[in-house]
């Protein structure tokens, strides 16, 4: 009996399997075995096998062997090992997932997943517990959900993952976790759907996102507020929404804040709005040189939305038009500049509002401003 560990190289996404196979032939003859894979099921016409060692004087051997290079490579997005001979199972990255029909283990980089074949056997669940701290899994839309009675298991935590994709589950501004690397568990992913509507769980880098092949999951639509005050997601070429019927959730809405920094959400003609006991939230907050920079860097060039084009003849004849339409209403704006050569700065004062002493009218060129 021969005794050896091998691996199997998907040509096309580089995905790989390392196994021990013991048979009566040579290793190099054993070309119809391909793997024993319980959860990956590639293409076993695009397989390459590679024989990595041989030899063993037992099967007891080549087993440990295959574990020590299980080990090795487990962290390996690209490894489809999902289970250590005789020690524990890996599960990072993996989840059940269904067809409907079926349910199995699968990796979130599994190309049935991303093409939308499978989808999450959780989806459209949640956990939560209830007043007694017991935990459950239920449908987002049960009525004990909705009505309060079952709380959000997950409330006032919050979930992060390392640079390995451990994740991690915290009470917020717990101390604990201050100390380590930690980020959010979608950060730099987003999801986007394809021409034909497909939705995918990718990278921020994407060359197909970066292309314009593949756009984000809520382009082309709108939250907006029905007849009865519900809110729906809708397109932005929806009939009711170009007529007017229905209303961007924010139209008349903004955030605003109290003198103790707590954030509402409110109409624009709310009398604490009114009456300055709440002000607007970013009232007051001034940005650092370092964000302003920042801010200027991230839409200058080909990074400007605008780039490359030019307003046609038909809208610089409508924003004449509004323009005169605002002097003639007065509805102008009710702020000018003014600036302080000896200083070096601009500033925004209130129309008709007294010119601070040193100060005048006008704006200094940016390229004149001491940084």
């Amino acid at each position: 009996m021969n005794h050896y560990v091998y691996k199997v190289i998907e040509r096309e996404t580089k995905q790989f399997y390392i196994g021990s196979r013991s048979c009566k032939c040579l290793p190099k003859e054993d070309i119809n075995y391909l793997g024993s894979m319980c959860v990956w099921k590639p293409n076993k016409t695009k397989l390459e096998k590679i024989i990595i060692k041989q030899k063993f004087k037992n099967r007891e051997d080549a087993i440990i062997y295959e574990i020590k290079q299980i080990i090795k490579y487990i962290e390996n997005p690209l490894n489809e090992n999902y289970s250590i001979p005789g020690k524990s199972f890996h599960t990072t990255g993996m989840f059940v997932a269904t067809n409907g029909i079926k349910k199995c283990i699968m990796s979130v980089n599994d190309s049935r997943f991303i093409n939308g074949e499978f989808y999450a056997l959780s989806k459209g669940m949640l956990t939560v517990k209830d007043m007694y701290n017991n935990t459950l899994q239920v449908s987002i839309k049960d009525p004990r959900y909705l009505s309060g009675e079952l709380k959000p298991f997950f409330t006032n935590k919050v979930t992060l993952k390392d640079k390995n994709g451990k994740i991690y589950h915290f009470i917020k501004n717990d101390p604990n976790y201050s100390h380590l690397k930690l980020t959010g568990i979608t950060k730099g992913k987003l999801v986007v759907k394809d021409k034909n509507d497909k939705q995918y769980w990718i990278s921020i880098d994407d060359p197909k996102y970066l292309s314009g092949e593949l756009v984000h999951i809520s382009t082309g639509f709108v939250n907006v507020y029905d007849e009865f005050n519900n809110i729906l997601k809708i397109s932005i070429n929806d009939p009711k929404y170009l007529s007017g019927e229905y209303l961007h959730i924010c139209t008349g809405n903004m955030p605003a804040k109290d003198k103790n920094g707590n954030i509402f959400y409110i109409k624009t003609n709310d009398p604490k709005y009114l009456s300055g006991e709440l002000v607007g939230n970013r009232k007051y907050i001034l940005h650092t040189q370092e964000t302003k920079d920042k801010i200027s860097k991230s839409s200058k060039g080909e990074k400007n939305g605008f780039y490359g084009r030019k307003h046609t003849e038909e809208t610089l004849k409508k924003i004449n038009e509004t323009k005169l339409k605002n002097k003639l209403e007065g509805k102008t704006k009710s702020w000018i500049w003014i600036c302080n050569v000896i200083l070096q700065k601009n500033m925004k004062i209130v129309k008709n509002s007294l010119i601070p002493k040193g100060w005048k009218l006008g704006r200094l060129k940016i390229s004149k401003i001491k940084i």
